[in-house]
């Protein structure tokens, strides 16, 4: 028989046997044997760790790229929620924004979703067709690795090819 040793509630806590697990379950008080075991990591990370992961990729592989985030998405307290839609906040307006112009655009917007499930919201669809009309261009980027791919061809672009005024699907008036 061996002797195994784990520190329980701040205390050392001694269990002799081969299946130390059943002997520290036998151990353990009557109401932490019925808390349920943790909950599973989801097979794919959700939305805002790929973004994380893209705007941690940027502070540290591209940090002469400007770039912002446009703080639609998640839960906030209702207070908080009323706050921002007053200071002007609008449903589906893409998560990152790069005011870099290349080639025959003004910038780029891109759109987060995780790579498996995620679908574009109507309210977004309504914001992508508005943002391409006025001359930027817009994609949907499922994961990281599809946002930093798409980042890294909008700089190869090239210059900003200035166009004339009337060309705006969506002129302002």
């Amino acid at each position: 028989m061996s002797t195994y040793f784990r520190y329980r509630g701040g205390r050392l806590m001694e269990f002799k046997g081969r299946n130390d697990e059943t002997n520290f379950k036998e151990a353990l008080p009557g109401w932490a044997k019925k808390l349920k075991a943790p909950r599973k990591p989801p097979a794919c990370p959700y939305e805002d760790e790929e973004q994380m992961a893209f705007v941690d990729y940027l502070d540290k592989v591209r940090p002469e790229i400007k770039y912002f985030a446009i703080p639609n998405g998640g839960r906030r307290h209702p207070a908080t929620a009323k706050r921002m839609k007053a200071t002007g906040l609008k449903p589906g307006v893409p998560d990152m924004c790069f005011p870099i112009p290349r080639a025959k655009y003004h910038g780029l917007y891109i759109e987060m979703k995780r790579e498996k499930g995620g679908y574009v919201d109507p309210d977004q669809v309504v914001w992508i067709d508005f943002l391409r009309g006025q001359g930027y261009k817009v994609e949907v980027a499922k994961g990281c690795q599809a946002a930093i791919d798409l980042l890294e061809a909008y700089i190869k672009l090239g210059q900003f090819k200035k166009q004339r005024r009337n060309q705006c699907q969506h002129p302002i008036k």
